[in-house]
């Protein structure tokens, strides 16, 4: 979201820092009516002065975030999340929050400060504010005003997000490589590996695997969220347009003759470089009086809108009556894939399927494009259910099937292995056997991507053989598949580098190196931190 801070930050902090940025601005403002207690965590970096209180993290905060985060999970997973997993992203989902409070308690310490001017360049250079490349005011108060969020709110947070870019820049800067670092990491780069590998195809094993009855039914109840209808809404919806406003705008050639009189300097004849006549300019004209004319009113009706959307926040034909609009209808609007002329749109899935829509509330209104908002109601919603097993049973036999190929794959791999550093099995014979092609052997460097990369991941991982001797390791694949890996010697590439190649890797390793201390760094600033978390803050 920050150009100046994405420009700054990598790695997982990069991650970690648009995270509570995507946090604040995606989720703040969605009241969903559930803030029973009274916080989320209490936070209070080592250091801070023995008076000053805790600071609270908001039920309310968390949750929104939840509720969100959730959403789009249950379109990737296409159902219900496991319990398991759940528990895990909400862990996840709560230390995001108390690690950006306690870094921003640790900066604040250490007299790390930004100025009202640096927010304020950082605010006017984000593109989501900007039209044709240049700071809108009014651009960044409708998408603040869609977020839910005040401009007092989204200035302070940003202010703490460069504060934390100025910690990472910190510490980047003082990163530095030895010399020992540097030829270590030479000699590493330029380490070679003979190998061979054969892979053996799960697809060999399908055709001779026969799941019973008993085995379909333990890997339905086993796989129940896999199996589960889509949860649908029927959603109502009116959109306002700036080009349906433009062409309901009525023009007058006095209007048109005003409206050149007072941008005469726009309409220049290229060959004379002088002001073109009202006739020679009339189409131009009327073109961007209606323009201008129609963006004023779209601003109006966007405001009107809105407060419509909110007096009347039960139903949505009353605020399509005053506006002028229809209101529209989508019969089966799905979680995972959206639907109709809406599509599948991040922003009108999670409004569609947020608490207070689903209760009965209208959105907000949501921007879909410049020019182009609408506000959502659900009037019918549809939970996800487990589907008939008998529906699913091929898919299940499909799944069972491929689950135990691989497996069985994997499985001769690592017997084929052993088999082979005990000099009783041979990797042609197998090849012979699979009707494949063992390849190798061949020298293969750490960025070498003719080897799979599980595979040259293992390679690497595996001590040096004895001179003569080769090492056997079983590989599973991404794709299902398994290998078995031959290792049999090491090498030096002995080609020279270059001035610039050298450059790059020590750039690259003292990168490498600042990323640790960093991670280092503030591991051990929030483990120093007394953090009190409410165990309720998701009930």
């Amino acid at each position: 979201m920050l150009q100046k801070i994405h420009d700054k930050v990598s790695g997982w902090f990069a991650g970690f820092l648009l995270a509570a940025l995507a946090i604040v601005f995606t989720f703040w403002g969605i009241n969903f009516g559930f803030d029973t207690a009274s916080y989320a965590a209490k936070v209070k970096a080592e250091g801070m002065p023995w008076w000053r209180p805790a600071v609270k993290i908001g039920t309310g905060e968390v949750r929104r975030a939840w509720q969100n985060q959730i959403a789009r999970f249950q379109q990737m997973y296409r159902g219900q999340l496991p319990e398991q997993l759940q528990a895990s992203l909400k862990e996840q989902l709560l230390e995001e929050f108390v690690r950006s409070e306690v870094l921003t308690q640790h900066t604040t310490r250490l007299g790390y400060r930004v100025s009202d001017k640096q927010v304020l360049k950082s605010i006017e250079e984000t593109p989501a504010f900007q039209i044709e490349g240049k700071y809108s005011k009014d651009t960044a108060l409708f998408k603040l005003q869609q977020a839910g969020l005040s401009a007092s709110a989204f200035e302070e947070q940003r202010r703490k997000d460069l504060q934390l870019a100025q910690l990472q820049e910190a510490i980047s800067q003082s990163a530095f490589v030895t010399p020992a670092e540097l030829a270590s990491n030479r000699r590493l780069a330029a380490e070679q590996r003979e190998a061979s590998w054969l892979v053996i195809p799960a697809a060999k094993f399908v055709d001779g695997i026969k799941p019973d009855d008993a085995a379909i039914k333990a890997y339905y109840d086993g796989h129940q969220s896999e199996f589960m209808t889509a949860e649908t809404v029927v959603l109502r919806f009116v959109e306002l347009r700036v080009a349906d406003v433009a062409a309901a705008v009525k023009v007058t050639e006095q209007d048109l003759r005003t409206h050149y009189e007072n941008a005469k300097d726009r309409y220049v004849d290229e060959k004379t470089r002088q002001p073109k006549t009202f006739e020679a300019a009339q189409a131009q004209v009327e073109s961007d009086f209606r323009t201008e004319e129609a963006e004023k009113r779209f601003g109006d009706l966007q405001e009107k809108l809105a407060d419509k959307a909110f007096e009347n926040l039960n139903e949505l034909d009353t605020v399509a009556k005053d506006l002028n609009l229809t209101v529209q209808e989508i019969p089966a609007f799905r979680r995972d894939t959206g639907g109709g002329i809406l599509g599948a749109r991040p922003q009108i899935i999670e409004a569609a399927f947020s608490e207070p829509v689903l209760n009965g509330e209208n959105s907000r209104p949501i921007e879909l494009s410049p020019g182009h908002v609408v506000v959502l109601r659900v009037s019918a919603h549809r939970a996800a259910e487990p589907k008939p097993i008998a529906d699913v049973r091929d898919a299940i036999v499909a799944a069972v099937k491929k689950e135990k190929s691989e497996q069985q794959a994997r499985e001769l791999a690592e017997r084929s292995a052993a088999l082979a550093q005990a000099g009783s099995e041979d990797l042609r014979r197998l090849a012979a056997e699979f009707k494949t092609q063992p390849q190798g052997p061949k020298f293969i460097s750490r960025t070498d991507t003719e080897m799979p990369a599980e595979a040259r991941n293992v390679l690497f991982a595996t001590p040096h053989p004895q001179a003569g001797k080769a090492l056997f390791r079983p590989v599973a694949l991404g794709n299902g598949d398994a290998a078995i890996l031959k290792f049999s010697a090491v090498r030096q590439d002995t080609a020279e580098e270059t001035a610039e190649q050298r450059t790059a890797r020590e750039t690259q390793l003292r990168e490498r190196l600042a990323q640790g201390e960093l991670g280092a760094y503030i591991a051990d600033v929030r483990r120093s931190a007394r953090v009190t978390v409410n165990p309720k803050v998701f009930d």
